[in-house]
């Protein structure tokens, strides 16, 4: 006994298929879309993962490119050090010296010996930049800008101790007598050298006549404790570390 066997026509190809060989096709067909998609979807991760990789690379600096500020503010001072870059006439009058004719160094020179002379490279104002400070028996804070050095602040002491602290802040210290007394002058400065807070605060302690003996904080006279606890925040800085000026120089 024959079976009937079912004829389709596939509109695709335009030939009449038996069922058998009609439902062998579908299913060829499903596998070749289903390996059009996954190979699509492929192909579209592995476009993202490029596209991630060059978001992620770094970028080469290309050798012609100038040095960065930090590295060339470093090789000025380093040119002042040696002789090879002066500060300007009017930089020169920024300097609190005597005689404003002389070059930088020679102040010092005169000022003192080269043995005793210290400098340290560290940011001062907080623009990301290393100023240049000098100090013998005075103090000179250079910045480098616009490929020249500027002086933002100098201050001669003759007297007491003078400390650029970690945060920038510049410390002057000094001792009294007659009666006995402990001075201290506490400033921060702008990238320009203008002083962003200035804080003065003392206290005599000659125990010799209770009059003598007082505490006082920017111009206000306050107990001892309440002087204590206003002054700890300013006192408890470290200072920056200072290096002789031979090592720069060599």
């Amino acid at each position: 006994m024959r079976k009937n066997i079912e004829v389709f026509e596939n509109p695709v190809i335009g030939v009449t298929l038996t069922q058998e060989i009609y439902i062998r096709w579908l299913t060829a067909m499903k596998k070749l879309w289903e390996l059009l998609v996954c190979t699509l979807f492929i192909l579209t991760l592995l476009s993202g993962c490029n596209k991630l990789q060059n978001a992620c690379s770094p970028v080469i600096i290309a050798e012609d490119q100038p040095p960065p500020v930090e590295e060339k503010a470093l090789n000025a001072y380093s040119e002042f050090f040696k002789g090879n870059i002066a500060l300007s006439e009017d930089e020169m009058k920024k300097v609190d010296s005597f005689d404003f004719e002389d070059d930088l160094l020679e102040i010092f020179k005169d000022c003192g010996s080269f043995d005793t002379l210290t400098y340290a490279l560290f940011d001062v104002t907080g623009d990301g930049i290393p100023n240049l400070l000098i100090r013998e028996n005075f103090m000179v804070i250079l910045a480098y800008e616009n490929d020249s050095l500027s002086v933002i602040y100098s201050n001669r002491f003759f007297a007491g101790h003078f400390y650029v602290l970690t945060n920038g802040a510049t410390l002057h210290y000094r001792v009294g007598n007659a009666p006995l007394s402990l001075n201290y002058h506490y400033q921060t400065l702008n990238n320009d050298g203008t002083v962003i807070e200035s804080v003065s605060f003392n206290k005599n302690m000659d125990g010799q006549d209770s009059k003598f003996i007082y505490f006082e904080f920017d111009g206000e006279e306050i107990s001892e404790e309440e002087w204590n606890q206003r002054t700890q925040p300013y006192l408890s800085i470290d200072e920056i570390e200072w290096k002789d000026y031979m090592i720069l120089e060599g």
